[in-house]
């Protein structure tokens, strides 16, 4: 297997609107070696990367590693801490139906009488 990032490559490729017989016309690289760089099973040699990126108006940096889309794991636990203060805050929470319960009754909320149901209301 390749270190090479092919399915970066193969992104350019896909962005730039080209089949491999697109490719394989504009470069000369053939269709199987494309493909196999893409698939990372093949290492090109520079000059085939340098005609590849050109092919597709790219540079090298194209092929850099980007950050992650979205945010870390940590982040998230984070936000899902902040959502269930704020939760809290404005009488909504906890998710706990015994702990809302609980939490009804310390505020004074009469939690022994039913709630109305919407099949009554026919």
């Amino acid at each position: 297997m390749s270190d090479f990032p092919g399915a970066r490559l193969r992104g350019l490729r896909e962005l730039s609107g080209m089949s491999l017989a697109d490719v394989f016309a504009a470069t000369g690289v053939s269709k199987s070696q494309i493909s196999k760089i893409e698939n990372g099973k093949a290492d090109p040699r520079m000059s085939t990367v340098t005609r590849l990126l050109s092919c597709y108006e790219a540079s090298l940096s194209d092929l850099a590693a980007s950050p992650p889309l979205g945010p870390s794991l940590d982040e998230l636990k984070q936000r899902a801490a902040d959502a269930a203060e704020r939760l809290v805050a404005a009488s909504l929470g906890p998710s706990d139906p015994y702990k809302r319960l609980a939490h009804k009754a310390a505020r004074g909320i009469d939690v022994t009488r039913p709630l109305k149901s919407s099949a009554s209301n026919l």
